[in-house]
């Protein structure tokens, strides 16, 4: 007979926390990191004329991440309970302003009488619900909020609510000390610090480069150049206008390191990224850019004024 399983995630019941965006685990952190490897063995970032940049994978950079997060996690920390956890996929939401990132859990029920028993025993063990998990405006907690909603919950178990689930895991975990409660800071599980750990280590020894699929040294006036909005679409329509998109030949490339570039960029952006990137290669500065768009003295006479 198989046994029931039930599918939560890392946000409903926080044994880890794989969140990404801006994050002490998050490319951005580690690219920092790691570019300095690179600026401390090159000779060109002496005299501070060349950037580093190159094209990354953020979803190769996930699944390195989600490989340590399995490695670490204990699937049999809570067999005393009839349960037995693991890792499913990693999911990221396509904007962060409603959801996070997070891993999904899958609990397997293997023994249901013990786990309703460690239940009841929950209940007799349960002192407060943090304040931080208190719902208010603007903030809906999927926390019971009072002992009465952790007797109704432990009393009759849904084995098909994931939120309960999560609760009801989350409130075992903190009992065995697997979740240690923050008062001032918020919870944090005793497996973060060691995952935390073992991303640095993997990424800086390795991960990372594994993650980047085009890498060059831009020279700093091109780099510079894309955050001059206005002389930098002048130049691009008007070298279009005057010779066709000359790059379009040339492999697409994001500015993602020293400028912030990301995933998201509109085809215009990534477009101008190309054109400099193929400018790096053909060995253009800015200069001669501005001279074949057809309006180099007048984008001179802007751009010089500002910089």
């Amino acid at each position: 007979m198989t046994n029931k399983t039930l599918t939560i995630n890392t946000n409903l019941f926080p044994i880890l926390d794989p969140g990404l965006y801006e994050s002490l685990i998050g490319p951005t952190e580690m690219g920092e990191r790691f570019w300095e490897q690179y600026e401390s063995s090159d000779p060109r970032y002496e005299d501070n004329s060349f950037v580093y940049e190159a094209n990354f994978d953020f979803d190769k950079y996930k699944e390195l991440v989600l490989e340590i997060a399995k490695e670490i996690f204990d699937e049999n920390m809570f067999e005393k309970y009839g349960l037995k956890l693991s890792l499913g996929e990693y999911y990221s939401p396509k904007e962060y302003n409603n959801s996070t990132d997070s891993i999904d859990i899958i609990v397997e029920f293997v023994n249901e009488k013990l786990f309703r028993k460690s239940l009841k025993n929950l209940i007799e063990d349960f002192v407060e619900i943090p304040k931080m998990w208190k719902s208010c405006d603007g903030f809906d907690s999927f926390m019971p909020q009072s002992k009465k909603d952790v007797i109704n919950i432990c009393n009759c178990p849904d084995y098909e609510d994931a939120q309960d689930m999560g609760a009801m895991l989350t409130l075992l975990a903190i009992k065995d000390e697997f979740l240690v409660i923050d008062y001032s800071e918020g919870e944090m599980s005793s497996l973060q610090e060691e995952f935390q750990e073992r991303v640095y280590e993997d990424m800086l020894c390795g991960g990372y480069d594994e993650c980047i699929t085009l890498a060059t040294m831009i020279p700093r006036d091109l780099a510079n150049l894309y955050n001059n909005d206005i002389v930098l679409n002048a130049i691009f329509h008007g070298i279009v206008k005057e010779k066709g998109r000359l790059w379009s030949d040339t492999e697409m490339f994001w500015f993602y390191n020293n400028l912030g570039g990301d995933s998201s960029f509109t085809d215009k952006e990534n477009d101008a990224c190309q054109m400099l990137y193929w400018a790096s290669q053909m060995g253009y500065n800015v200069d001669d850019l501005m001279e074949m768009s057809g309006e180099g003295e007048f984008l001179k006479g802007l751009y010089y004024c500002k910089i």
